[in-house]
């Protein structure tokens, strides 16, 4: 009984531990929000890398956050975002595509045979 009982001591002290380490490491970050209309993406975008792993990055309740620029995600390995707060975009789609443009690799024999494949949404696409 006793070696037993020493054997589940030793996976709660080792689980116990674990979950403390990634607690610990854990670490959230607000996104700050300027008061004057201003865009808060940029705030934002400089400390990405910072959070890029084990983070949450929180969008609080009750703020009305300005997204008016492309936010640009590095790689993310175990990250929450959290958008509890209210994200405001430009009314118009040149701004907020900005400087990006969607890549499309279909095959010219596929995009050729298909009847259905519209680009309508994006016009610059295929040409």
């Amino acid at each position: 009984m006793l070696p037993l009982l020493r054997s589940h001591l030793w996976f709660l002290c080792f689980a116990a531990d674990l979950l403390l380490q990634t607690a610990l490491a854990w670490r959230t970050f607000t996104v700050p929000h300027i008061d004057d209309n201003s865009d808060d993406t940029p705030a934002l975008q400089a400390v990405l890398n910072e959070y890029s792993t084990d983070s949450t990055i929180l969008f609080e309740k009750g703020v009305y956050y300005n997204i008016f620029t492309p936010i640009i995600f590095p790689n993310l390995k175990s990250v929450e975002v959290r958008i509890e707060g209210n994200l405001s975009y430009p009314s118009d789609m040149a701004t907020i595509q900005g400087a990006y443009t969607l890549q499309l690799v279909v095959p010219m024999t596929d995009l050729d045979s298909r009847s259905d494949c519209c680009f309508s949404s994006f016009p610059d696409i295929g040409k």
